[in-house]
């Protein structure tokens, strides 16, 4: 969309790659390929008529970068064509939060987290550590007790960031 991507020689055969919200990833393990500060980047080699595999390693892009949605994709272009290539990212924001039960228990591991439209939108790690990926920061999120069957729990986020964990009320 409006950007501009060039490579030093670019082949006959060669491909535009767009990984939105993800810079500085790396592809093929030609570190004189990395997409830019928008996602794009440009392949300049690519073999007409042989399946070409195009592969991300995101390991240098920056730690708020867009969650890769698979890193391999393989393409057979024409002689001469060139080729536009979309990796499906997840560019929602990640939050982390530390929450127990009321009682002071930690909730289960592995646990999906929900929003308010019972959206899955993270998963309760170790320690009672919540992962959520979400556009904005929810004012409450649901987690499910799978072990005592009682349904859910709902945690509530206070305007305030608080260094203690947050009480998850059944």
């Amino acid at each position: 969309r409006g950007y501009f991507v060039t490579a030093n020689q670019p082949g006959e055969t060669f491909a535009v790659v767009n990984v939105p919200g993800t810079a500085n990833a790396i592809v093929n393990n030609d570190r004189n390929v990395t997409t830019n500060t928008q996602g794009q980047v440009l392949v300049p080699y690519l073999s007409a008529y042989r399946k070409n595999a195009l592969i991300l390693d995101a390991s240098q892009a920056p730690e708020n970068a867009a969650e890769l949605l698979g890193n391999v994709q393989d393409i057979v272009p024409y002689a001469g064509a060139v080729t536009l290539v979309n990796f499906r990212t997840d560019t929602r924001q990640e939050f982390y939060l530390h929450a127990v039960r009321q009682n002071g228990k930690p909730l289960p591991f592995g646990t999906e987290v929900t929003d308010g439209n019972n959206n899955s939108i993270g998963y309760v790690g170790q320690n009672s550590l919540i992962y959520i990926r979400s556009e904005t920061r929810p004012a409450q999120i649901n987690v499910r007790l799978t072990d005592t069957g009682s349904g859910y729990c709902r945690i509530t986020f206070t305007p305030d960031p608080q260094s203690a964990p947050l009480p998850c009320a059944e």
